[in-house]
């Protein structure tokens, strides 16, 4: 490994041990594991070209953006791993955040199983619409920086098809 990569390595591996209740680095393994999800993230250190610390705007707390040379982006922070969605091709998309994690995916799921589960009798809105669109786009975010979200698609499937038997 270069003095540049070691010098990305390093930076990853503080970080991630500063914040140990956010995400866990297996350099060796070369995988990223977000501790809220359990969920493992390769993370190929030949392909990363930055990893720099940064601010939250918001809450004032720090993330770290890793850059890769393909030009795709995630951010360690304490939501976990946070990425861009990818949204799905479809008229009148709602408007979607430019970060998400899989915190996210997992309080639009319980949206809509309570929709689904909870309240049969009515009538869809175009807000659960949108919920499924925003599900779909934080699975597609998900799958395209590498996660393996079999599971998170499985389970989003059954709540689908109860909704589409209305």
């Amino acid at each position: 490994m270069g003095t540049e990569r070691t010098a990305i390595a390093e930076g990853i591996r503080a970080f991630c041990a500063r914040h140990p209740q956010w995400v866990l680095f297996d350099e060796p393994g070369g995988v990223l594991l977000e501790v809220a999800s359990g969920k493992r993230l390769p993370l190929p250190m030949t392909e990363v070209v930055s990893a720099t610390e940064r601010e939250n705007r918001e809450t004032h707390r720090p993330y770290l953006l890793i850059a890769f040379g393909d030009g795709k982006e995630i951010a360690l922070a304490d939501v976990g791993v946070a990425f861009p969605p990818v949204v799905p091709n479809v008229l009148q998309a709602p408007e979607l955040p430019g970060v998400v994690c899989l915190q996210d995916f997992r309080l639009v799921l319980d949206q809509l199983q309570h929709q689904a589960v909870d309240h049969p009798e009515q009538k869809l809105a175009r807000s659960t619409l949108d919920m499924m669109v925003f599900a779909l786009a934080i699975l597609e975010g998900a799958r395209r920086i590498g996660f393996d979200i079999s599971e998170e698609e499985r389970v989003l499937e059954k709540v689908l098809a109860e909704l589409e038997k209305r």
